[in-house]
Protein backbone atom coordinates (compact mmCIF):
# COMPACT_ATOMS: atom_id res chain seq x y z
CA UNK A 1 0.00 0.00 0.00
CA UNK A 2 1.24 3.50 -0.84
CA UNK A 3 -0.08 6.97 -1.55
CA UNK A 4 -0.03 8.67 -4.94
CA UNK A 5 -0.13 12.46 -5.01
CA UNK A 6 -0.95 14.25 -8.25
CA UNK A 7 1.03 17.49 -8.44
CA UNK A 8 -1.43 19.20 -10.80
CA UNK A 9 -4.52 18.76 -8.65
CA UNK A 10 -2.85 18.37 -5.26
CA UNK A 11 -5.00 15.35 -4.43
CA UNK A 12 -3.76 12.20 -2.74
CA UNK A 13 -5.07 8.67 -3.12
CA UNK A 14 -4.25 5.51 -1.19
CA UNK A 15 -3.53 2.69 -3.62
CA UNK A 16 -3.05 -0.91 -2.48
CA UNK A 17 -1.65 -2.22 -5.79
CA UNK A 18 -2.20 -0.31 -8.99
CA UNK A 19 -0.83 -0.02 -12.46
CA UNK A 20 -0.74 3.47 -13.96
CA UNK A 21 -0.33 2.31 -17.52
CA UNK A 22 -3.94 1.48 -18.24
CA UNK A 23 -4.01 3.66 -21.34
CA UNK A 24 -3.08 2.37 -24.76
CA UNK A 25 -0.65 5.18 -25.59
CA UNK A 26 3.07 4.81 -25.07
CA UNK A 27 4.44 6.01 -21.76
CA UNK A 28 7.90 6.92 -20.53
CA UNK A 29 8.54 6.82 -16.81
CA UNK A 30 11.23 9.01 -15.27
CA UNK A 31 12.41 7.96 -11.82
CA UNK A 32 13.37 10.94 -9.66
CA UNK A 33 16.77 10.47 -8.07
CA UNK A 34 18.43 13.83 -7.36
CA UNK A 35 17.54 17.24 -8.79
CA UNK A 36 20.39 17.14 -11.32
CA UNK A 37 19.86 13.48 -12.14
CA UNK A 38 16.14 14.02 -12.67
CA UNK A 39 16.87 17.00 -14.90
CA UNK A 40 19.15 14.91 -17.13
CA UNK A 41 16.59 12.08 -17.14
CA UNK A 42 13.79 14.47 -18.13
CA UNK A 43 15.95 15.88 -20.90
CA UNK A 44 16.63 12.36 -22.20
CA UNK A 45 12.93 11.46 -21.92
CA UNK A 46 12.02 14.60 -23.85
CA UNK A 47 14.42 13.61 -26.64
CA UNK A 48 13.02 10.07 -26.56
CA UNK A 49 9.40 11.25 -26.76
CA UNK A 50 10.09 13.97 -29.35
CA UNK A 51 7.74 13.54 -32.29
CA UNK A 52 5.95 10.59 -30.72
CA UNK A 53 2.73 10.64 -28.78
CA UNK A 54 4.33 9.53 -25.51
CA UNK A 55 3.17 10.51 -22.06
CA UNK A 56 6.00 11.34 -19.63
CA UNK A 57 5.36 10.43 -16.00
CA UNK A 58 7.78 11.40 -13.24
CA UNK A 59 7.73 8.90 -10.36
CA UNK A 60 8.96 10.42 -7.10
CA UNK A 61 9.23 7.68 -4.46
CA UNK A 62 9.28 9.21 -0.98
CA UNK A 63 10.02 6.81 1.87
CA UNK A 64 7.85 7.35 4.96
CA UNK A 65 9.13 5.90 8.26
CA UNK A 66 7.03 3.21 9.93
CA UNK A 67 5.83 5.31 12.91
CA UNK A 68 4.10 7.74 10.52
CA UNK A 69 0.93 6.82 8.62
CA UNK A 70 1.15 6.50 4.84
CA UNK A 71 -2.08 8.33 4.11
CA UNK A 72 -1.01 11.55 5.86
CA UNK A 73 0.48 14.08 3.45
CA UNK A 74 3.38 15.93 5.01
CA UNK A 75 4.76 19.36 4.22
CA UNK A 76 7.93 17.74 2.92
CA UNK A 77 5.99 15.80 0.30
CA UNK A 78 4.41 18.97 -1.11
CA UNK A 79 7.87 20.56 -1.32
CA UNK A 80 9.13 17.52 -3.26
CA UNK A 81 6.19 17.68 -5.66
CA UNK A 82 6.81 21.37 -6.33
CA UNK A 83 10.56 20.85 -6.79
CA UNK A 84 10.23 18.15 -9.44
CA UNK A 85 7.34 20.00 -11.09
CA UNK A 86 9.55 23.08 -11.39
CA UNK A 87 12.33 21.00 -12.98
CA UNK A 88 9.93 19.64 -15.61
CA UNK A 89 8.54 23.12 -16.26
CA UNK A 90 12.04 24.62 -16.61
CA UNK A 91 12.90 22.07 -19.28
CA UNK A 92 9.61 22.77 -21.05
CA UNK A 93 8.10 19.30 -20.82
CA UNK A 94 4.49 18.46 -20.18
CA UNK A 95 5.03 15.72 -17.62
CA UNK A 96 2.71 14.21 -15.06
CA UNK A 97 4.24 14.03 -11.60
CA UNK A 98 3.41 11.17 -9.24
CA UNK A 99 4.64 11.54 -5.68
CA UNK A 100 4.49 8.07 -4.13
CA UNK A 101 4.60 7.85 -0.34
CA UNK A 102 5.82 4.35 0.43
CA UNK A 103 7.78 2.22 2.87
CA UNK A 104 10.19 0.96 0.19
CA UNK A 105 10.80 2.32 -3.34
CA UNK A 106 10.88 -1.24 -4.67
CA UNK A 107 7.15 -1.68 -4.04
CA UNK A 108 6.47 1.48 -6.07
CA UNK A 109 8.30 0.09 -9.09
CA UNK A 110 6.73 -3.33 -8.75
CA UNK A 111 3.21 -1.92 -8.48
CA UNK A 112 3.17 1.15 -10.71
CA UNK A 113 5.29 0.15 -13.68
CA UNK A 114 3.70 -2.05 -16.27
CA UNK A 115 5.50 -5.07 -17.61
CA UNK A 116 8.42 -4.07 -19.86
CA UNK A 117 7.90 -0.33 -19.30
CA UNK A 118 10.26 2.31 -20.69
CA UNK A 119 12.06 3.86 -17.71
CA UNK A 120 14.61 6.69 -17.71
CA UNK A 121 16.95 7.05 -14.73
CA UNK A 122 19.40 9.92 -14.41
CA UNK A 123 22.43 10.19 -12.20
CA UNK A 124 26.17 10.21 -11.94
CA UNK A 125 28.24 7.59 -13.67
CA UNK A 126 31.35 6.35 -11.93
CA UNK A 127 34.24 4.67 -13.63
CA UNK A 128 35.10 1.93 -11.14
CA UNK A 129 32.02 1.14 -9.04
CA UNK A 130 28.29 1.67 -9.71
CA UNK A 131 26.52 4.65 -8.19
CA UNK A 132 23.10 4.39 -6.52
CA UNK A 133 21.41 5.57 -9.73
CA UNK A 134 23.26 2.94 -11.77
CA UNK A 135 22.29 0.25 -9.24
CA UNK A 136 18.66 1.40 -9.49
CA UNK A 137 18.81 1.19 -13.29
CA UNK A 138 20.22 -2.35 -13.09
CA UNK A 139 17.55 -3.37 -10.58
CA UNK A 140 14.81 -2.09 -12.89
CA UNK A 141 16.41 -3.90 -15.81
CA UNK A 142 16.37 -7.15 -13.83
CA UNK A 143 12.64 -6.62 -13.25
CA UNK A 144 12.20 -6.72 -17.04
CA UNK A 145 11.89 -3.02 -17.90
CA UNK A 146 13.57 -1.19 -20.76
CA UNK A 147 15.90 1.22 -18.95
CA UNK A 148 17.69 4.26 -20.35
CA UNK A 149 20.42 5.66 -18.10
CA UNK A 150 20.99 9.40 -18.58
CA UNK A 151 24.35 10.37 -17.11
CA UNK A 152 24.42 13.86 -15.71
CA UNK A 153 27.18 16.32 -16.43
CA UNK A 154 27.95 14.84 -19.83
CA UNK A 155 26.48 16.49 -22.86
CA UNK A 156 25.37 14.56 -25.84
CA UNK A 157 27.28 15.63 -28.90
CA UNK A 158 25.87 16.31 -32.31
CA UNK A 159 27.36 14.94 -35.50
CA UNK A 160 30.52 16.88 -36.31
CA UNK A 161 31.35 17.58 -32.66
CA UNK A 162 33.91 15.90 -30.50
CA UNK A 163 34.26 16.04 -26.76
CA UNK A 164 37.40 17.01 -24.93
CA UNK A 165 38.14 17.23 -21.23
CA UNK A 166 39.53 20.35 -19.66
CA UNK A 167 42.86 19.50 -18.04
CA UNK A 168 42.29 21.80 -15.09
CA UNK A 169 38.63 21.11 -14.17
CA UNK A 170 37.99 17.76 -15.85
CA UNK A 171 34.68 18.97 -17.33
CA UNK A 172 33.57 17.89 -20.76
CA UNK A 173 33.49 20.48 -23.51
CA UNK A 174 32.32 20.06 -27.09
CA UNK A 175 34.40 21.51 -29.88
CA UNK A 176 32.93 22.02 -33.32
CA UNK A 177 35.15 20.73 -36.08
CA UNK A 178 35.43 23.36 -38.76
CA UNK A 179 36.44 22.37 -42.26
CA UNK A 180 39.61 23.92 -43.57
CA UNK A 181 39.02 26.88 -45.84
CA UNK A 182 41.61 28.10 -48.30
Amino acid sequence: MFVIMDRRTGTAAVVPDANLSGSSSLAVYVVATTAEGTESALTAAGRLANGLDMQITVLVPHVVPYPLPLDGATGESSVLARRYGAIASAIGLDATGRLCLCRSPREVFRSLLSERAIVVVGGRRHRFWPTSAERLARRLQKLGHHVVFAPMGERATRPGEETTRCRRTGQLAAARRQPWTW
